[in-house]
């Protein structure tokens, strides 16, 4: 898939112009939650707060390195829950044709269980499976009710968003432990990057992307078409099928999509821009 970050911009550019062709505010605010999320590019934390560290050059290192998993840690919680937010828009937005009533986490999954079922979509196999893989046990259980009427149902997208919102849920409740540093000072292998509980944040917040783009995909019904990121004009649904794939820099890469056509995306620079306003639909930058 696309890094991260460029995923977000381009869902952010979508989202943006579905607002700006439908005259209608319903996806402004997916599409500043993700702009966010994407604009977000250091977070610094200091956890000797006491300042008593420098006593001892070890209680220093420890420091040094529990610092840095904590800011990682940080940033983690500040991007999923940008992008949970906009997930929640994104789910009331598309909800409203069948008038469910659940709350958003729960409305969400059987919304995408019931129009998305287990049908295939790009690279939703690996999320599902990379986010199941580095979930504790405080987060994912297997035997709930509502996980296993997902698994009967055989449907990836209802599996990952059921295991979503009961991340988001221990998150928000306090359930979720930040890590602590394995190793630190000199000759320290650890690496704060590698920590599956920080490593958790990406693909998580990967996988609730994919399932945005399933209920943008719902909601437009395949009758919009979108201009501002493209030379020439893309069925919406296509577009959201396809816009975390980096098939654009694979030359005769084939789609797992059967016969679809590749959708051919401009410079990144143009989502970022579009979703600030400072370019129009209309603008050639």
């Amino acid at each position: 898939m696309i890094p991260l970050r460029d995923h977000l911009m381009r869902l952010c550019g979508v989202a943006e112009e579905l607002t700006m062709r439908g005259g209608s505010e319903d996806w402004r605010a997916v599409s500043e939650s993700l702009h966010l999320a994407a604009a977000l590019k250091d977070l610094s934390a200091d956890t000797d707060v006491n300042g008593d560290s420098l006593m001892c050059g070890t209680a220093a290192d420890f420091d040094a390195a529990h610092s840095e998993v904590a800011a990682k840690y940080l940033a983690g919680v500040v991007v999923f829950n940008l992008v949970w937010g906009a997930y929640e828009w994104a789910v009331e937005i598309a909800s409203r044709p069948l008038a469910l009533k659940q709350p958003r986490g729960a409305r969400g999954r059987d919304l995408i269980c019931h129009v998305f079922g287990d049908k295939h979509f790009p690279h939703l196999r690996g999320a599902v499976l990379d986010a199941l893989d580095l979930s504790s046990k405080r987060v994912l259980d297997l035997g709930s009710r509502e996980m296993r009427r997902m698994l009967v149902a055989g449907s990836l997208a209802g599996i990952g968003a059921e295991y979503l919102r009961g991340f988001r849920n221990a998150l928000a409740h306090g359930t979720l432990e930040k890590p602590m540093p394995e190793d630190w000072g000199e000759g320290s292998d650890y690496k704060a990057d590698d920590d599956p509980a920080l490593r958790q944040f990406q693909v998580n917040t990967r996988l609730t992307l994919l399932l945005m783009q399933i209920l943008m995909r719902f909601a437009s019904a395949g009758s919009e078409e979108l201009t501002a990121s493209f030379d020439e004009p893309q069925s919406a649904a296509l577009v959201l099928t396809q816009l975390h794939c980096p098939f654009e820099t694979s030359e005769g890469a084939a789609l797992p999509l059967g016969d679809a056509p590749l959708v051919q995306w401009r410079d990144h620079h143009f989502y970022r821009q579009v979703s600030l306003g400072k370019i129009s639909l209309d603008s050639k930058y």
